[in-house]
């Protein structure tokens, strides 16, 4: 689709949770607020995670490095 962003450039990216993840919401990546969904847990605001994958309109699962949450960037 024109004008949609290529958020695959994220995934490994580490940023920080800026709302709780319910297991959506919104995370600081760079200095840019993106939407994500988090391995389905809770996540509250201010912890660290890393992009582990893309969505596409699939659900996936999202596994960050051990001891740290995963998140899946949601593109729709």
């Amino acid at each position: 689709m024109p004008g949609r962003e290529d958020y695959s450039l994220l995934i490994g990216k580490r940023g920080t949770v800026l709302t709780q993840l319910r297991p959506a919401g919104a995370v600081d990546i760079d200095g840019k607020r993106v939407d994500v969904v988090s391995e389905g847990e809770f996540v509250p605001a201010g912890e660290p995670v890393v992009v582990a994958v893309q969505l596409r309109g699939a659900q996936e699962q999202a596994q960050g490095p051990q001891g740290q949450p995963g998140v899946a960037v949601d593109d729709d």
